[in-house]
């Protein structure tokens, strides 16, 4: 990729292509950016591969599965995530499970195993997956926020999706001056970008995740606190966040 390739306007662009042909917006009790926002949870959680889809097979209530080696587009849906332990940033091993309750949780409400059950099982009497377009239908259609209203579900799946597709303003050490800056910083299932600001209008660098990567809390100095270390095979890097919970966001 050229440096100044910009994937969220990549991701808005073939959101815009895609949904016009794949998505009934009939009857969707969210806006069009709410359902921008699962395409990209969902894409999130499968990656890379085409045709992206969610598998309901290898389904045991409570156990942790991760996500196949061989086909990174299917993911189960009895687990919560588990992270590579080669790197707290790289996350693999999600569920559709684990968002959907997610969701519920964001919007303050109870977690109906019954409900979940019933609709894997139908689910899986049809076609054993579940593509992004039907899990954006699924959400938008009410079945997992009986008794919420619309402002409560978009901002659940605002909350969802900022923790999970984490973006903010961190503190870089420099590789040669050694001087700490600002940077906006945007974490994608397989790399970091860092830009000069929120705009996003000047790129600064790039920092592809792999198995090979791992994050390491550090203690405070040089008048720095909240630090953490991204090592990686070609270069490593320091970081400062404002506090302590931002800190931890990034390097669960």
């Amino acid at each position: 990729m050229k440096e100044e390739f910009d994937r969220q306007d990549f991701d808005r662009m073939c959101w815009t292509m895609c949904a016009r042909k794949n998505l009934d917006r009939s009857n969707l009790l969210i806006s069009d950016d709410d359902a921008f926002k699962i395409w990209c949870i969902f894409n999130f959680l499968c990656e890379d591969h085409y045709p992206l889809s969610i598998v309901t097979e290898e389904v045991s209530s409570g156990s942790p599965s991760e996500v196949s080696s061989g086909s990174p587009s299917e993911v189960s849906f009895g687990s919560p995530p588990e992270v590579s332990s080669g790197s707290g940033l790289l996350p693999r091993g999600f569920a559709a499970e684990y968002f959907l309750r997610k969701l519920t949780d964001s919007m303050g409400g109870s977690w109906v195993e019954e409900r979940f059950e019933d609709y894997k099982l139908e689910l899986q009497a049809q076609r054993q997956s579940l593509s992004a377009w039907e899990l954006i239908t699924l959400v938008a259609s009410g079945h997992f926020s009986k008794g919420m209203d619309r402002q409560t579900l978009s901002m659940g799946i605002n909350e969802v999706y900022h923790e999970l597709i984490l973006d903010g303003y961190l503190m870089k050490k420099g590789h040669k001056r050694k001087n700490w800056t600002e940077r906006w910083f945007m974490l994608r299932p397989t790399s970091i970008s860092y830009f000069m600001g929120e705009d996003l209008a000047e790129k600064k660098g790039h920092i592809h995740l792999d198995e090979n990567c791992c994050v390491e809390p550090l203690p405070d100095k040089e008048g720095k606190k909240c630090l953490f270390f991204i090592k990686c095979v070609e270069k490593s890097f320091e970081i400062s966040a404002s506090d302590k919970k931002r800190k931890q966001e990034w390097i669960q």
